[in-house]
């Protein structure tokens, strides 16, 4: 399956160039220092590749989405090319699966802490979602910061779907909270995660700037009584 790539965000108009899977892999490789591979479907312990398949999910929709770089400290994100409706199944977790989680893997999915899915040798574009959600205090307030867009679904095989959660506009980056289902992440990292607003554009974050929005927010409300 060929993989789209950019080498900036979408929202600046860059060229799009097609990667096999192993040029793909390669590039990820580099990047992390050790060896990463495609996967289409689940990898089982003993390296066996189960397809996967979720009702209403169509294989087409890898035409709508393009592997961004972001820059050095965020790196890749997944970025929408074309719209995608509310509901749709956009992406399943593809991994290496197991019973218990590999100390240290910052690439380690899990929902219901039964089954754990690690993205760091072998996955698909599932792995490298920009977190985005429970960790933005703003994003209840302010409005380019609402780009929460994708929730976790089981499907009844196992197996963890990203669905969109709402309609999702070309250029969009795609993200869900990653509290919800990368165990502990942010412990593991030891820092904390920057803001995009819908276009992957990092926000600036500050005491200072919450305190200011959530002054004129309120004498906005204060204005309209």
């Amino acid at each position: 399956m060929p993989i789209q790539f950019a080498d900036t965000l979408l929202c600046h108009s860059p060229e799009i160039r097609s990667l096999t899977e192993d040029e793909f892999g390669a590039l990820v490789s580099k990047r992390r220092g050790y060896e990463f591979k495609w996967a289409d479907g689940i990898i089982t312990e003993d390296g066996a590749e189960i397809p996967v398949h979720m009702e209403g999910y169509d294989p087409a929709i890898s035409d709508k989405l393009v592997v961004c770089e972001m820059g050095e400290e965020l790196g890749l994100g997944v970025f929408a090319k074309s719209f995608i409706a509310k509901g749709t199944p956009v992406l399943c977790y593809n991994g290496v699966m197991s019973t218990k989680a590999e100390t240290g893997d910052l690439y380690v999915f899990t929902a219901n802490r039964e089954k754990f899915f690690s993205a760091r040798h072998r996955g698909n574009l599932a792995g490298f979602i920009q977190h985005i959600g429970a960790f933005s205090p703003l994003k209840h307030f302010v409005d380019e910061m609402t780009v929460e867009n994708l929730a976790v679904k089981e499907n009844p095989d196992g197996t963890f779907w990203m669905i969109a959660t709402r309609d999702i506009h070309p250029n969009e980056i795609l993200g869900f909270p990653y509290d919800t289902a990368l165990d502990t992440y942010w412990t593991k990292l030891r820092v904390l995660p920057k803001h995009f607003d819908r276009y992957g554009q990092v926000l600036p974050y500050t005491g200072a700037i919450f305190a200011t929005q959530m002054l004129s927010i309120h004498d906005s409300v204060a204005t309209s009584l």
